[in-house]
């Protein structure tokens, strides 16, 4: 795709929308990985996966693993469904990373599940 600054089709406020998505999801996803204070090698690989595919620099990455583990991170959701939903589906999919939901990760994915009902 062409982004705004070479004369494509895409304009600032979707590549905005694109960001604050993918922000939220990986805010989540590390938040979630870190929610049993164990890092299994599963999930670990999950957070990595996303973070090579959204083209997140190492050190922004790395000092997220660092807050995770930590337990600093703060769940954070879009305000519209459609996108909460999509956040909600990829937390979900990092707690089962290592074939176990953990107590902590179900509260949770409980919490997003009932945050993300409210926006319809």
């Amino acid at each position: 795709y062409q982004n705004s600054m070479s004369g494509g089709s895409v304009k600032p406020s979707e590549l905005d929308e694109l960001f604050d998505v993918r922000d939220y999801a990986f805010n989540n996803v590390m938040l979630i990985i870190g929610a049993d204070g164990n890092f299994a090698n599963e999930e670990m690989e999950y957070a990595n996966t996303l973070a090579k595919k959204w083209n997140y620099k190492p050190d922004k990455i790395s000092g997220m693993f660092d807050m995770a583990k930590q337990g600093q991170l703060v769940m954070r959701l879009p305000e519209d469904h459609k996108k909460a939903t999509k956040v909600y589906n990829m937390m979900e999919k990092a707690a089962m990373a290592d074939g176990n939901i953990s107590p902590e990760e179900q509260m949770i994915l409980n919490e997003v599940k009932n945050r993300v009902a409210m926006l319809q």
